[in-house]
């Protein structure tokens, strides 16, 4: 098991921050990695449903994501800011990166993620946004392209356990069983 830990290390380790580049092609947001990377924060990632605490070992959702994600990272949200708009509030979320667990094309240390009204995550930015703050978890991360040109970040978070940490690194290397 020591090998396969030590694998997943170099092999992240050797995706370089110009695999990353500005011209590098990203799929537009929609169908189904939409449903994959889709702004949601886990209700049991903050204690909301601590009856759904389940195992996530073998769930071909879970493993989806870090198969087809650009990176899965354990993250800090480090600020959630709060923007009035005609058309009700958004939210920015700021995380910091505190370790890469699987990354294809890893994002900057620091990134920031833009979450509207119609977001599934937006009632628990309403009512736990300074809550947020400092809170640790496990970040399931891609790149898409706007109809604009622009990019963004689009995610789906979850706890930060061990189990969770245990299921990435079984996932990416099932992954690379399968190559």
């Amino acid at each position: 098991m020591r090998w396969i830990a030590g694998f997943i290390l170099v092999t992240s380790a050797a995706c370089s921050p110009s695999a990353t580049g500005p011209n590098r092609p990203v799929p537009a947001y929609g169908g189904h990695a939409a449903d994959l990377f889709d702004d949601t924060i886990e209700a049991r990632a903050v204690g909301l449903d601590p009856e759904a605490a389940g195992s996530v070992r073998g769930d071909p959702v879970f493993r989806e994501r870090v198969q087809l994600g650009d990176a899965t990272l354990r993250v800090r949200i480090d600020t959630v800011t709060t923007k009035q708009e005609d058309s009700g509030a958004s939210y920015q979320i700021g995380f910091r990166v505190i370790e890469t667990l699987a990354a294809v094309h890893p994002p900057p240390e620091s990134f920031t993620v833009k979450i509207d009204k119609t977001s599934p995550s937006a009632g628990i930015l309403k009512s736990y946004e300074s809550a947020l703050v400092g809170k640790r978890f496990i970040a399931f991360v891609r790149l898409f392209g706007r109809a604009d040109g622009d990019r963004e970040y689009h995610f789906h978070l979850s706890s930060d356990s061990k189990d969770v940490a245990a299921s990435v690194r079984e996932a990416t290397v099932l992954e690379n069983l399968q190559k």
